[in-house]
């Protein structure tokens, strides 16, 4: 079924496309995953379903893609509810439109492989370039079942295998539900990937949740963090596929390598996780992120390059080898980093603070971004004659385990800034994220509001 759309929830369409580069294909979903979050989203949430969304509309999205730059299916980063791209009835047609008017823009995929046939497999082969990442979470057939609402759980491991046989880049995801299933099926599902020899890397979550959850299901959510890092940290030594655990915390900026991909320049080069890249031919790393950049685009520019990595009590020095026609959008380079603070952020965050003529400057941010942030505050004191204060608001209107920055209310910003006696006048440094291309929360709520009501001035970034 095709939907109408109305313009606002158009606008968020187009949004999507040109500042993320994501293309929505439908928000229909064949699981019901005991984690997903939509389910209990109040009414006041501003949120689509938008169902399949017709050829004829995706076909006027193409031109205002980045063709540079991966295109993104099957993920969302605005109020669309993302689905499963193969349950859209012509995701063939699609598919193949797209690389017929693009013929060398990689497509990045993400996918639960639910509505993916056997058939259709040699069909994503030919679309190349194209990255697969399958979000598995889960391998036991029962456990698939009762927890993902999937109505053919065994099917996932052919699929799988046959993927394992083509030229696919695949990465896989998982939510991890450690008092549901034990660490044993944790285990058993990376083992599983690991034995194809085909997966890059595996992602882990933990699930979230919000106060609208019941208390019994966000009990069964919860994770206890310590615990599960030292189980993947043991599991890690058992595999040689790259395990990162997404909620790891960024204490500051140094480059320090999180993973390897095996038989990729970084791995032949020798480098580890836990190297700390000191230099890239000759170039001290701003962070993690500008390390990462750094040494792909070298690995386009240069057939080899040296690097001075810090391995425990002693530097040493690698050479990285690039193969002929390396392109770091289609090709890995091998390192696996955390995502700290890049370069131009920084230097956007320090011209919004230089040019302000206002006394007293306030930085405000959710706790999840609270420690990257001030890890770059920390430098920019070196740099700046400027003061400002750090605030740190709640997501208290979704509550539960919810702490990014992206679900940020306008309520909750301003229950925030009002206790600051010092508001008036005040300007505000935080993120774009909470808001849309018009400035509304997902409530609807336009961050203005506040504006006028504290006579503060909000800058956002």
């Amino acid at each position: 079924m095709e939907f109408v759309i109305d313009d606002y929830a158009l606008s968020v369409l187009y949004q999507s496309v040109q500042q993320f580069n994501i293309l929505p294909l439908t928000s229909a979903c064949p699981q019901s995953c005991i984690f997903c979050s939509h389910k209990f989203n109040p009414r006041e949430i501003e949120s689509f379903q938008l169902g399949h969304l017709s050829l004829a509309l995706l076909e006027d999205l193409f031109p205002y893609l980045d063709t540079d730059n991966p295109v993104v299916i099957g993920e969302s980063a605005t109020r669309i509810n993302e689905g499963e791209p193969f349950s859209h009835p012509r995701w063939q047609e699609i598919l193949l439109k797209l690389r017929q008017k693009y013929p060398e823009t990689p497509l990045k995929i993400t996918s639960s492989g639910e509505g993916l046939k056997i058939k259709d497999i040699k069909l994503l082969q030919d679309l190349k370039p194209l990255r697969l990442c399958l979000s598995l979470n889960l391998i036991s057939p029962d456990y698939r079942q009762k927890y993902l609402g999937v109505k053919k759980p065994a099917r996932i491991k052919t699929v799988i295998t046959e993927l394992a046989n083509t030229e696919i880049e695949l990465e896989g995801s998982m939510v991890v539900l450690p008092r549901l299933t034990g660490f044993s099926e944790i285990s058993k599902t990376i083992k599983f990937l690991a034995q194809t020899n085909k997966f890059k890397v595996v992602r882990l979550f933990k699930p979230g949740y919000t106060r609208f959850a019941t208390q019994n299901l966000q009990q069964v959510l919860s994770v206890a963090d310590k615990k599960l890092k030292e189980k993947i940290a043991d599991l890690q030594r058992e595999v040689e596929l790259p395990l990162i655990y997404e909620s790891a915390e960024i204490v500051d900026l140094l480059p320090v390598i999180q993973g390897i991909i095996r038989d990729t320049p970084a791995h032949e080069a020798g480098l580890k996780a836990g190297d700390i890249l000191e230099e890239i031919e000759g170039d001290k790393p701003f962070s993690r992120v500008a390390a990462f950049h750094r040494f792909n685009n070298l690995l386009e520019k240069k057939e080899s390059f040296k690097v001075i990595i810090k391995r425990g009590a002693k530097s040493l020095t690698k050479e990285v080898r690039s193969k002929e026609g390396f392109q770091s959008t289609t090709d890995y380079g091998g390192l696996v980093m955390a995502y700290d603070f890049s370069r131009p952020d920084y230097e956007n965050l320090k011209e919004e603070i230089i040019k302000t003529d206002r006394k007293n400057i306030i930085i405000l941010t959710a706790p999840a971004a609270v420690q990257r942030l001030q890890a770059a505050l920390l430098r920019l004191e070196k740099e700046l004659d400027k003061n400002w204060q750090l605030k740190i608001s709640e997501p208290e209107f979704f509550g539960g385990n919810i702490s990014a920055t992206g679900l940020l209310t306008v309520s909750d910003i301003f229950k925030t800034l009002k206790q600051e006696p010092k508001i008036k006048k005040s300007r505000v440094i935080m993120s774009s994220l909470p808001f849309d291309n018009q400035g509304r929360d997902l409530k609807g709520d336009y961050y203005t509001a506040i504006e006028e009501r504290l006579s503060c001035e909000i800058s956002l970034l």
